[in-house]
């Protein structure tokens, strides 16, 4: 890379180690997640007169380390934490972007659990996360790649792979546009799923 780039803003909100950041790539929205040791996941969007400037409109709680997220769509987000668990959350409000407020005491969205999304369980934390086209993938400490599917408005467990590398963690997970799952494991290795 021969052009030189600038951090453009730093954002110190959180209180303990930031494990995962992830754009949303959905209708060219400016806005990403971030995830935390400190328990919470934030929501960070582009402020609507100052493009270097972002600021965080939401925060989820959590009683232990999110590792991941994932955007659904504009309105629904799903995270992966330290407790096993897989969770969907959706926006209940949307803060109007024309109130003239300064950046500075803009509202805060509020996000509430699914109600079409059952809790996924895995035994141990849950890593990573990925989402595309109506499919959502979880991997982690058990070594379990789940697929879930939502069909007829709820979503569900379509297939799960035990052992996916070994008797080792699973560490990361990607899917292509076409449905093919990526993982990355202890055990040194990057496998390809269909």
């Amino acid at each position: 890379m021969n052009e030189e780039f600038e951090c453009i803003a730093v954002l110190s909100e959180h209180e303990g180690d930031v494990k995962f950041v992830k754009w949303n790539n959905i209708n060219g929205e400016h806005s990403f997640l971030s995830c935390s040791y400190d328990d919470t996941l934030r929501i960070w969007r582009q402020d609507d007169y100052d493009e270097d400037e972002f600021n965080c409109v939401g925060i989820i709680r959590f009683e232990c380390t999110v590792w991941s997220a994932t955007w659904i769509d504009e309105d629904t987000v799903a995270c992966s934490t330290d407790g096993g668990q897989v969770l969907m959350y959706e926006r209940a409000s949307h803060p109007s972007s024309s109130d003239g407020l300064p950046s500075t005491v803009k509202k805060v969205e509020e996000w509430k659990i699914s109600p079409s999304f059952k809790v996924a369980n895995h035994n141990g934390p849950v890593y990573s996360i990925v989402s595309k086209k109506g499919v959502l993938v979880s991997v982690g400490s058990d070594g379990v790649i789940t697929k879930m599917e939502k069909k007829e408005g709820e979503w569900r467990v379509s297939g799960d792979k035990k052992l996916g590398h070994g008797v080792r963690e699973i560490n990361g997970v990607a899917i292509t546009n076409e449905g093919v799952i990526v993982t990355c494991g202890d055990d040194g290795v990057v496998r390809i799923w269909r």
